[in-house]
């Protein structure tokens, strides 16, 4: 049995892989001989390619523009949110200061009312180191999709490495069949 397997560019300047086989019939010395376009062997694996890389862009899109109107819908309400409280905060302790200097006769209700400016103060200053606390956790997570946005380019590379390492493979085992086939 004799086989011969070439790679070439064909009549038509297209690359194709060629097969030649010797059928051995008594009485007879025929062969069969298969042409093939390369890209019509390769044609689904491109597709399938083609499929995967836009897909990745289009979740690579989807999640960047997710990740920017979220940071964007949290951190400036909150920041807003931040200062308002923060000025609410030092109004209000401006004012627990200015009752305290009133009159001696009030002192008492001056007092009451202090303690509960500051504890409300307290409450205050806690609400605006949650909302800071939170606007950190939105710019994290805008980092951490950008990491993502990397670790796809990552992909898309070793996907490349890939196919250049498939081709390879493909042209050595027809060097390999070719060789057999001479000896």
């Amino acid at each position: 049995y004799d086989i011969l397997v070439t790679d070439r560019i064909g009549n038509t300047g297209v690359k194709v892989i060629e097969v030649a086989r010797r059928v051995l019939l008594p009485g007879l010395d025929w062969g069969v001989f298969l042409t093939i376009a390369e890209r019509e062997v390769n044609k689904d694996y491109y597709v399938l390619l083609a499929w995967i890389i836009v897909l990745v862009i289009i979740v690579l899109v989807i999640g960047l523009i997710f990740s920017f109107v979220l940071a964007m819908l949290f951190t400036k309400p909150i920041l807003r949110i931040v200062n308002v409280l923060d000025s609410s905060a030092n109004q209000m302790a401006s004012s627990s200061q200015q009752i305290a200097s009133g009159s001696i006769e009030q002192a008492s209700q001056i007092e009451e009312t202090t303690s509960a400016i500051e504890e409300l103060t307290s409450m205050v200053r806690q609400n605006t180191a949650n909302a800071k606390e939170l606007s950190n956790l939105s710019n994290k997570s805008t980092d951490d999709s950008e990491s993502g946005f990397k670790q796809m380019e990552s992909l898309y590379e070793a996907m490349n490495s890939i196919n250049s390492s498939s081709e390879r493979i493909l042209l050595i085992e027809a060097k390999r069949l070719q060789k057999r086939l001479q000896r």
